[in-house]
């Protein structure tokens, strides 16, 4: 950067050496807003961009655009009026006003002609020229004529402005009128309303809403011209509605012979049971329904209580939002009501009792055998059963409390227990099963579960037997797919920045190759765009504490947002695609849980065609709904080594691993022998997990990332190499027909 700023400053002074004369545009929105991004207000009422405060030019250039800073041209807005038509710009010299127009172009020798202006060096302060107090009397530029009052022509139109198109019942606005041509003169209005029941309107313009609604205002000048504006009149007060859930609760004995509970609602007669309140307004004094009130509403269930203090929750597994039922709430506390009505849904939130009896948890084979490693060696299996040192493998706690921080027992746990059965696989996120035969309830052995889930123990202790989940797998060889050649492909260069070498995460975006790269003491990273068709570094825009290994990137398409994920905190910022080129990130921040925090993200992708995120950690792929709130599955598979990053295409999962090791049988070509094979991509399908082939990517690099490059309709892949890094754009050969 230092040798480029260098340079820059020597063209700069070559140029000055040869161009003695220099004139600067400042520009005074006068008023007005600035509409594009980049573009600042000065503190001396000037914009600038960039840090930029005007546009310089010598005495031989020809002015293309006059609204423009470093050839970035920009535009203007001011509530209720706009810029006189061709003479949006004036400037005055020597007592003379002169107008400049955007739709024209001015040679500087004209210019500084017309005002007599025989400086070397000049600065000018062009001001915007609002239609609400024009200047009319002045010099056009490009003429050389004069401009006066008297030039005055006939009105062809006018238009009609309001500050905003939709009011509350009881608000007000004001309306505005321009005339066309901008010469002429303005007219007189007289004003209607299509429905005064809805709003009415009065000689000045003045629009008040009467009543909800659209009306259309529309104003007739003095010579009978016509114009129209429609305005929306909406509610100025709307009501949080909330409805109660019984969430497997049943009513006891003693309740309002009014009260029932159809399809788990609290109903009263044929109506729900709810409170309606006004937005910003609190309850009545009782608060909210006491779900324990012997002589209105009286819940129970079987094996529960109801957590005091949070008799109510917006979630029925209690994750959302608690509520106290004895607490005076403001409807705004459930809902946004602030510009339509809104309805909450509360669910009794129901926990189990804490008690001295236990919950023990046996785990059964099922057909299963070990897998030998040296790790698990104090595992063995007798009678199907799982023992530890010779001990029955048993989870045990007590009734009412979560399971130990390990959860259910982990199954395929290469370092440990690792259970394998030849032509089957273990279900992902339904590793155990009640039943042999899995036709009873799954548990996953990634998810923190309360003993009360398994049995109940509430008066004496309770034991219970969970089955390894067996599936059969359709399909256990692993496919060759083909060998992407790159030695003769065209390529992107993404050079090293200093100590900033490696990307840690990378995806497409749009027009732009996206990347989080490192500096190599992993302290800081900086997120590069990079033109897709040049290979230009056109922004390092952002650079923050470096956030932990593996980056990961993805670029949800239709909503435009671009995600990277933090993975020392298992957080992920988002901010918006538009963001790239302003070089100005507005960051949020979501959570992301992956497989029950056990390892960092290390690849995230996006699949549009069915707004899915999935995310791939050591040996586990995580499936996400479209906003990255919620889980919704998942797969491991027993990668040789933990995987690098991940790509989706159209229900596939691409995952690039660190260093593929595995013996393939080819798909009709024989055997592959993929042992020493540098890198790879193993296709599987998202809907199960399962494999469904390898291609090899034959190249000199290290394959760090894939991604689908929608632009292009191909893949995107990133390969690492010691001077430079590159991006190649290529076809995985016959990946339509994957199924």
């Amino acid at each position: 950067m230092k040798r480029i700023s260098f340079l820059f400053f020597c063209f700069f002074v070559g140029i000055l050496s040869v161009s003695a004369k220099e004139f600067n545009f400042y520009f005074y929105p006068n008023g007005g807003k600035v509409k594009t991004s980049g573009f600042e207000l000065s503190d001396y009422g000037y914009l600038s961009y960039n840090g930029n405060f005007y546009a310089n030019y010598s005495e031989k250039v020809t002015i293309k655009k006059i609204n423009s800073i470093s050839g970035v041209p920009f535009q203007l807005e001011k509530n209720g009026t706009s810029l006189v038509n061709g003479r949006e710009w004036y400037t005055q010299v020597d007592g003379k006003t002169y107008f400049f127009s955007i739709s024209k172009s001015y040679k500087m020798q004209d210019v500084l002609k017309v005002m007599g202006i025989n400086d070397e060096f000049y600065s000018f302060d062009l001001y915007a020229n609002w239609n609400d107090k024009k200047k009319t009397s002045g010099i056009d530029i490009s003429s050389g004529k004069a401009i006066s009052t008297s030039s005055t022509k006939k009105a062809t139109s006018f238009t009609i402005y309001a500050s905003k198109n939709q009011i509350k019942v009881g608000e007000s606005i004001s309306l505005t009128t321009t005339f066309k041509p901008s010469e002429s003169s303005k007219e007189s209005i007289t004003w209607s309303s299509s429905n005064t029941k809805v709003a009415t309107v009065n000689s000045s313009g003045k629009v008040v809403g009467v009543s909800t609604g659209t009306v259309t205002i529309t104003g007739k000048s003095k010579s009978g011209l016509k114009s129209s504006v429609r305005i929306t009149i909406t509610k100025n007060k709307y009501t949080v509605t909330i409805k109660y859930h019984a969430n497997g609760g049943s009513l006891a004995r003693k309740h309002d012979p009014h009260i029932s509970i159809k399809s788990g609602y609290v109903y009263y007669d044929n109506h729900y049971a709810t409170h309606s309140i006004e937005y910003n307004k609190y309850m009545i004094q009782e608060g909210l329904v006491n779900y324990n009130n012997s002589g209105w509403i009286n819940i129970n269930k079987d094996g529960f209580i109801v957590k005091n203090g949070a008799e109510w929750n917006t979630k029925p597994d209690g994750s959302g939002k608690s509520y106290n039922q004895e607490t005076v709430y403001k409807a705004s506390d459930f809902c946004n009501a602030s510009k339509k009505d809104c309805t909450v849904v509360l669910y009794v939130n129901w926990v189990y009792p804490q008690t001295n009896y236990k919950v023990t948890i046996k785990y059964h084979a099922n057909g299963g055998t070990l897998f030998s490693n040296a790790h698990g060696k104090n595992f063995y299996i007798n009678n199907q059963f799982i023992y530890n040192n010779q001990t029955l493998a048993t989870t045990s706690v007590k009734y009412g409390q979560l399971l130990p921080n390990s959860g259910l027992m982990d199954c395929n746990n290469r370092d440990a227990l690792n259970l394998i059965k030849s032509g089957y696989y273990l279900e992902y996120g339904n590793e155990w099963n009640t039943k042999p035969d899995g036709s009873g309830k799954s548990y996953s052995q990634y998810t923190d579960y309360n003993s009360g889930v398994f049995c109940k123990a509430t008066k004496k202790d309770c034991i219970i037997t969970l089955y390894a989940n067996w599936r059969k797998s359709v399909d256990s060889r692993q496919f060759y797919l083909g060998t992407v050649e790159l030695s003769k492909s065209k390529y992107v260069v993404v050079p090293h920045d200093g100590d900033i070498k490696y990307a840690q995460g990378f995806s497409v975006a749009g027009n732009y190759y996206i990347a989080a790269k490192r500096d190599s003491n992993e302290k800081k990273a900086n997120i590069y765009a990079i033109n897709t068709d040049s290979g230009k570094v056109v922004r390092k825009f952002y650079k923050e504490n470096y956030w932990g290994h593996g980056n990961a990137i993805a670029y949800q398409t239709n909503t435009k947002q671009v995600y990277v994920s933090m993975t020392t905190n298992k957080k992920v910022k988002v901010f918006p695609y538009s963001d790239i080129g302003s070089g100005i990130l507005h960051l949020t921040e979501k959570s992301l849980t992956i497989n029950n925090n056990r390892y960092n993200p290390t690849g995230l992708a996006y699949d549009s065609s069915n707004n899915l995120f999935y995310a791939v950690s050591g040996w586990n792929v995580s499936i996400y709904d479209s906003n990255l709130n919620r889980k919704i599955s998942g797969f491991r598979k027993q990668f040789k080594e933990i995987a690098q990053d991940i790509g989706a295409y159209h229900g596939l999962v691409l995952i690039v691993r660190w260093s593929p090791r595995a013996s393939v049988d080819g798909k009709g070509t024989g055997k592959v022998d993929l042992t020493n094979v540098k890198n790879a991509i193993d296709v599987y399908r998202a809907s199960d997990g399962l494999y469904r082939g390898t291609y090899i990517v034959n190249s000199d690099g290290e394959l760090e990332s894939v991604s689908y490059n929608p632009k292009k309709n191909c893949f995107s892949l990133y390969i690492q190499n010691s001077g430079e890094s590159r991006i190649y754009d290529v076809l995985l050969p016959g990946i339509n027909q994957i199924k």
